[in-house]
């Protein structure tokens, strides 16, 4: 018979456990731990564990019966093997170990790594729950990046959630590492990340941050997705248009102006230092161009801007240059429903002024007071004049809308 008295545990076991351990040979000893943990026998892990050390049992063969536990997703063992284990020394933190685990600290982290492979979320909890139990000296931090690693890579929702839980003080900084990570792995880790945002100024920092870099790398879906989010595509003086420039990423720079990079804002500074990094740069001629083009349509905007303004809340003023030197004004009176022409003459050719009010219902071509109307809007004028003009008219014309 393999033991010589009863070991600590033997009254508690069931006959059949008892007759199994006396046939228990020294070199089986963790092949059965390791059968019993599939199993969920608790009471036989347990026995096992508290006599191993007369029997050979070592700190190796504990720790693949956890890791078991965890894949087996048999959290009963699990618990056990951490409460038993850990009293009985075999988790202690400063014994070197064949196996290559040189403490407590690795063999959590490689429990949690398969946790969040399996996506076991009770035995991550379990694990979790057992570092809290640790003296400060010897707890893992949870916001380490390895265990970040783990949860995203395996898209683990359970486990990042609980490390980005708004009462976590580190929860920016742990979102700022898994977005991160998830960039260097693809774009549906990146989406998987991001349903984790928070908004604050230390994570809208961070999706600048990864937009930039995705603009650099020329990954488009994973610009969109970050854009999607909030990130701002001119942040830092247009720090993202200028990595796509300097890697030429000739479709970035196309998309990101079609996002809203101010090209006219940020050109002159982006050629500068262009010519001052990579004066042959293939980029160089068509950025030119790119940056001519935004200035054009930055002034065609402009003079838009001064053609349009609001005379009143519910009143739109188009000014056009007639070639004499004098003005045009359209007042398009959405109160009255009127529209006011008004020629100013020209001091200089001594021309006259002139005034004409036209009611809406006389224009026999309503698109442009359409048109006036979504401009006075635009402006910041009273829609509810706009709409309220826009109704009588469909009354008063209720085949087409016009006169």
């Amino acid at each position: 018979m393999f033991f010589f008295r009863k070991p600590k545990g033997w009254d508690d076991l069931p006959e059949a456990a008892q007759a199994w351990a006396k046939r228990l040979k020294k070199e089986n000893l963790s092949a059965q731990l390791k059968t019993c943990v599939e199993a969920n026998h608790d009471k036989c892990i347990r026995f096992l564990i508290e006599n191993g050390h007369r029997y050979g049992l070592t700190a190796d063969d504990v720790k693949i019966a956890l890791l078991t536990a965890v894949r087996h997703n048999s959290i009963a063992s699990l618990k056990t093997i951490l409460d038993i284990g850990n009293k009985e020394n075999y988790l202690d933190r400063t014994e070197g170990y064949s196996t290559g685990w040189r403490s407590r600290d690795s063999l959590l982290l490689d429990a949690l790594e398969t946790a969040a492979e399996v996506k076991s979320e009770d035995a991550w909890d379990a694990l979790v729950a057992w570092n809290a139990t640790l003296d400060s000296g010897h707890r893992l931090r949870l916001r380490d990046s390895q265990i970040v690693r783990f949860a995203v890579k395996q898209k683990f929702s359970a486990a990042l959630g609980e490390m980005l839980d708004g009462t976590n003080k580190n929860a920016p900084a742990v979102f700022a590492d898994a977005l991160s990570i998830a960039s260097e792995t693809s774009a549906e880790h990146v989406k998987f990340v991001l349903q984790f945002f928070d908004p604050s100024p230390e994570t809208h920092k961070t999706l600048n941050q990864a937009l930039a870099r995705a603009a650099a790398e020329g990954a488009k879906e994973r610009v969109n997705l970050l854009l999607a989010k909030g990130a701002d595509v001119n942040h830092g003086n247009g720090e993202t248009l200028w990595l796509a420039v300097h890697n030429n990423r000739f479709e970035m720079i196309d998309h990101l102006l079609s996002k809203g990079a101010d090209m006219a804002a940020y050109g002159d500074a982006l050629l500068m230092k262009l010519r001052e990094k990579n004066p042959q740069s293939p980029v160089m001629d068509y950025l030119d161009r790119v940056h001519q083009k935004a200035l054009a349509q930055k002034e065609k905007r402009r003079l838009e801007q001064e053609r349009f303004s609001l005379a009143g809340p519910e009143t739109l003023a188009e000014t056009l240059p007639l070639p004499s030197g004098g003005t045009l004004t359209l007042l398009f009176n959405f109160a009255t429903r009127q529209q006011i022409i008004v020629v100013q003459e020209n001091p200089a050719a001594k021309q006259k002024s002139s005034f004409q009010v036209i009611n809406f219902s006389d224009i026999e071509n309503y698109e442009a007071i359409d048109r006036a109307g979504k401009k006075l809007i635009e402006l910041g004028g009273d829609a509810k004049a706009v709409e309220t003009c826009s109704r009588i008219r469909k009354n008063t014309f209720p085949r087409n809308g016009n006169p």
